[in-house]
């Protein structure tokens, strides 16, 4: 079995491109028939395929016979036009070769082109690159874009503004592969540790349907939210670290201060022990933390975090809701562009947040690519309300799945607007619960010590 892209026409006349499983190109042909499309153009999907058992040219021609260009763009819509021609390999020798042209061709040529020669670096640990440093990035990528600039010049212009070098690498090397005709999400998967599995899903969504000029804003203004919502927790977490500092401060004051009858001693000693003990421990426990946060960030281990983050209310309540916001938004872009059912929920999936539901979503790609319908899939993810499955239903059976799948994401975006207000009061209410919790136990300690400490040192110095 090997796999084979294709561009093919729908009961509706929609033009569909996708990918397919087949022995052959001729078998590939009477399952798309059976699937109820007529197909136009095929091109197998690896590199190395041979294409010597393929149909012949005259059977998928439909639209036209004025060949599509190639373009170097990797973000360039999808063209719902094909050829095919026939060229003879070899003298006197009867086998041939057909090369198909359109938007078959087109993904067949994209597998075909020379790889990017990686950097010297190791992709997959590359690093150091923030989470501001990506806001600009695609800002001004987007910006760019959007002035008319192609992915070429404007990552040129980037690589000369861009500061970070570990971004700037990455950078030349999004030029090479644009200038190869390459798409550029490539680059971006061999650098988890710099660019999410869901951004690079995003890039690689809006370059397989077309829309990359719409994907990269949305890219900017997730990160932009992201931001906000981590600077508008620096309360919460300036009363955590006050009460932990409370705490290392309290805790050897009577015991040292009662240790010795002059209270120079006991002062001195108090401030040894500070100084050299509880505040190191304390700035230990916060360096620990923040590297804890660091390290559950690895794309290795985002997996547990995000699973984490579900079963965390109402964080997971906001991950869930943005995640299927994102998944509907962009499967509804995708289908519209005119990609193949399938083929647009597996991309889709890809650009979802949260891995825990990106991995649900992707188990039921499975079912789009055996030719099961809208409703079925989301049926089976078990991650949509009733309500929501109602809908799709609706739109499916009404032939209006593209306005039912705008409402689903219109839905979801609304309440990750009000699940977003409820996270910023929970992160207080959490700040301000460990202040209690912490100082209340500093209080306490405080106290206990104070008096425990007196009757000790009464005893000892007092006592008979």
């Amino acid at each position: 079995m090997q796999q084979f892209f294709y561009e093919a026409v729908d009961a509706t006349g929609k033009t569909v491109v996708g990918k397919i499983e087949g022995k052959d190109a001729s078998e590939v042909h009477r399952r798309l028939q059976q699937q109820g499309y007529r197909p136009i153009s095929l091109a197998p999907a690896s590199p190395n395929s041979s294409l010597s058992s393929a149909l012949d040219a005259s059977q998928l021609v439909g639209l036209g016979t004025a060949p599509v260009s190639l373009s170097q763009e990797s973000n360039a819509p999808f063209v719902p036009r094909a050829s095919a021609s026939t060229h003879m390999q070899g003298v006197g020798n009867a086998s041939h070769k057909v090369v198909f042209t359109g938007n078959a061709g087109r993904l067949q040529a994209s597998a075909k082109s020379p790889a990017v020669r990686p950097s010297s670096s190791s992709g997959s640990k590359l690093g150091g690159v923030s989470t501001h440093d990506l806001l600009v990035f695609f800002q001004q990528f987007a910006t760019l874009v959007l002035s008319g600039y192609t992915l070429y010049n404007a990552l040129e212009e980037l690589g000369r503004r861009t500061p970070n070098k570990h971004l700037g690498q990455v950078i030349r090397e999004m030029m090479m592969a644009t200038q190869a005709g390459r798409p550029i999400s490539e680059v971006m998967k061999r650098y988890p540790r710099i660019f999410p599995e869901h951004v690079t899903g995003a890039v690689a969504a809006g370059e397989l349907g077309g829309f990359l000029d719409v994907m990269l804003p949305e890219i900017a203004q997730t990160y932009e939210q992201n931001i906000a919502l981590y600077r508008g927790s620096w309360l919460p977490k300036l009363l955590v670290i006050s009460a932990l500092f409370s705490v290392a401060i309290v805790i050897p004051f009577f015991p040292s201060l009662f240790s010795s009858m002059d209270y120079k001693v006991g002062l001195a000693l108090y401030l040894k022990r500070l100084a050299f003990l509880y505040l190191p421990a304390a700035v230990g426990l916060l360096l620990l933390a923040v590297s804890i946060g660091r390290w559950m960030q690895l794309p290795e281990y985002r997996r547990y975090l995000d699973a984490l983050a579900l079963r965390t209310p109402p964080f997971g309540l906001l991950q869930r809701q943005f995640s299927l916001a994102c998944f509907t938004r962009t499967l509804r872009r995708l289908y519209h562009a005119g990609v193949a059912p399938g083929t647009a929920w597996e991309s889709a999936a890809a650009a979802t947040p949260n891995a825990i539901i990106r991995e649900r979503l992707l188990q039921a790609a499975a079912l789009m690519q055996r030719g099961a319908a809208f409703p079925d899939a989301f049926q089976a993810t078990r991650l949509f309300t009733g309500q929501i499955e109602n809908l799709i239903l609706t739109g499916h059976q009404a032939g209006r799945v593209p306005e039912s799948l705008d409402q689903v994401a219109d839905y979801y975006q609304n309440l990750v607007l009000d699940s977003t207000g409820k996270v910023r009061h929970a992160m207080l209410h959490i700040g301000i619960t460990a202040m209690l919790v912490l100082g209340g136990g500093a209080f306490l300690w405080f106290v206990y010590s104070y008096f425990n400490g007196m009757f000790h040192f009464v005893d000892k110095y007092f006592g008979s």
